[in-house]
């Protein structure tokens, strides 16, 4: 059974964020009549030349 959360949902654009496993990403990829576009997003960590935000 595919894994998924519910991330976020855009309020000034038709988009969501979700927190999907691999099973899900190819369900989602196979839906063109539904999902446009599907973007992974990856985690990249900062350089050391970035100041972090607060």
């Amino acid at each position: 059974m595919p894994w998924s959360s519910f991330a976020r949902r855009y309020a000034t654009a038709p988009f969501i964020a979700l927190e999907i496993d691999a099973v899900a990403l190819a369900r989602l990829e196979a839906m063109p009549a539904l999902v446009s576009r599907v973007r992974v997003d990856k985690v990249a960590r900062p350089t050391d030349d970035e100041v972090p935000r607060r």
